[in-house]
């Protein structure tokens, strides 16, 4: 027998005294025993049965092995014989927050322990939960989970606590898998959640079905899915909160402050609240028509407004770039004088570098910003070595090859986010409201 014990990880296991692993030991039926002392490191991985790949049992707190290696390895050296002799249930045990629909899998294999096919597969369970007949159990109520399963005439038994309330319940963001402590958000934002409960500092078992979400102000609202939708600036910070049995928890939303709008055309538009902040910190601003301030949200940006947004938001002092010449591109002469002095900081930063067109270098002011460049724009105003995640929007494919990294890091930030169509629309243009809000999802 080989056994294997961790230690140094909250909440997972603390270790032993070594006169209470020979106890455990005994119990287990050892005379003789062998210290091997691998600390940290030590890992114990293998096939478990009915399974195709080996899996890490234990859980190193190391975190990995050490470049040098010793390992003591058995191999099953018996043929198949391909007769149905014992069936595994998956996962075999383990705590479930009542109220939770986990799936269960069955695995059988012959007497030689190699998998066999299964033809037929019926679950059974006792007052503690219900499962179906394609293996989804639900707990229920406080107690000994016992399910079997019949499988071509094998039989299996898998063995469950299930808990009405848990001791700790964390929440996390879906696009990243990070823990939320609280949320800062503002009006129009959306947020996927998922919630995890806790017995003992071990993590339970739980699906959304046991979870119970809430918040304290209408203008917050969370589904049971976990989305969160803020539809308008609130007045003060709303508390969402999420429970699970007696057990409950309550997160900030920080709300920032608002700000005055001064914009005529933007009193019922989504982006208003963001428009103001903006505006007043001096990245954006609008223009007179007809006697009011205006600021044209849903007017396309061109690339030289983009270029003095970029400037505004890094607050450049633009006279330090008076001398840079903007020569290199073949239609300077066509770059207007209002937006010159901000074009020759943003491109003397590196930040806009111009559109190749048959070996020769234009800037193309006039011409409407895309998502796609103004995503490469603003990924090289944030830091380096920034999380990237991959791209599952439906048309990623149309993504040009040269911003595919800025997209993958702005939407693994929350800077640029995609349509309810799960698109991301790379080449579409970019509204006035919707760069300010990308400039704003920075913070």
């Amino acid at each position: 027998m080989f056994y294997v014990l961790d230690g140094r990880q909250s909440g997972y296991s603390y270790g032993a005294k070594q006169k209470t692993v020979a106890q455990r030991l005994k119990e287990l039926g050892c005379v003789e025993a062998i210290n091997l002392d691998g600390g940290g490191s030590t890992t114990m991985s293998g096939v478990y049965p009915g399974c195709d790949e080996n899996a890490i049992i234990n859980s190193p707190s190391d975190g990995s092995l050490r470049k040098v290696t010793n390992f003591i390895f058995l191999q099953n050296m018996k043929e198949p014989t391909g007769n149905p002799s014992y069936a595994y249930i998956y996962p075999y045990s383990g705590k479930i927050l009542s109220g939770s629909t986990i799936s269960l899998e069955t695995k059988v294999v012959d007497d030689n322990f190699y998998p066999v096919d299964v033809s037929s597969v019926n679950y059974s369970t006792n007052e503690y939960a219900t499962v179906t007949s394609d293996g989804k159990l639900t707990a229920l109520g406080e107690g000994t989970i016992i399910a079997e399963v019949t499988a071509d005439g094998t039989t299996g038994k898998a063995e469950f606590q299930t808990y009405l309330t848990p001791d700790e319940i964390k929440i996390y963001n879906a696009d990243n898998s990070k823990e939320l402590n609280e949320i800062d958000a503002a009006a129009g934002d959306t947020f996927r959640l998922y919630a995890k409960a806790f017995y003992k500092g071990i993590e339970m078992m739980s699906s959304k079905d046991a979870f119970r979400w809430s918040t304290s102000d209408e203008n917050a609202t969370i589904d049971e899915n976990g989305v969160l939708q803020i539809s308008q600036y609130p007045k003060s910070d709303i508390t969402l909160s999420v429970k699970a049995g007696a057990y409950s928890r309550d997160y900030q939303i920080k709300i920032p402050k608002t700000y005055e709008n001064v914009f005529a055309d933007t009193n019922s538009h989504w982006a208003k609240d963001i428009i103001a902040y903006m505006n007043s910190i001096g990245v954006v601003n609008g223009s007179i028509e007809n006697g009011e301030l205006v600021y044209r949200p849903d007017n396309n940006v061109t690339r030289a407004e983009f270029a003095i947004m970029v400037s505004n938001y890094m607050g450049y002092e633009l006279q330090q770039f008076s001398d840079v010449s903007l020569d290199a591109f073949e239609d300077a002469d066509k770059i207007p004088e209002w937006a010159e002095a901000q074009i020759k900081a943003v491109y003397k930063n590196g930040i806009i570098n111009g559109k190749d067109n048959n070996g020769k270098l234009y800037f193309e002011a006039d011409v409407y910003i895309t998502r796609a460049e103004a995503a490469t724009m603003i990924s090289r105003m944030l830091p380096e070595l920034i999380e990237k995640k991959e791209l599952t929007f439906t048309d990623a494919n149309e993504i040009p090859d040269w911003s595919q990294d800025a997209f993958k890091t702005l939407t693994a930030a929350g800077i640029l986010k995609g349509y309810d169509d799960n698109t991301i629309k790379p080449k579409n243009n970019v509204t006035r409201a919707e760069a300010v809000t990308m400039f704003y999802n920075i913070y």
